[in-house]
């Protein structure tokens, strides 16, 4: 098994908490919309974002400790 840098470590878990920033506010923009049915205002859109934005964070900085105490 080949062991992986450091960097190389960092960049998958920001690779990953991208997609799940991005798989998070689909799904929330379609869960609050109805799935397309009405169009939602931008608070709305703004306090998606702000979740979205709230939960990679809190799933990111775990991660990172994670990698950066165990290496």
């Amino acid at each position: 098994m080949v062991k992986k840098s450091l960097n190389q470590k960092m960049k998958d878990v920001v690779f990953y908490a991208i997609v799940f920033f991005v798989l998070y506010t689909i799904v929330a923009y379609l869960l609050e919309s109805k799935w397309l049915s009405e169009i939602i205002g931008l608070p709305k859109i703004n306090g998606i974002l702000k979740d979205s934005l709230t939960m990679t964070a809190a799933f990111l900085a775990p991660g990172a400790a994670f990698i950066l105490f165990t290496d």
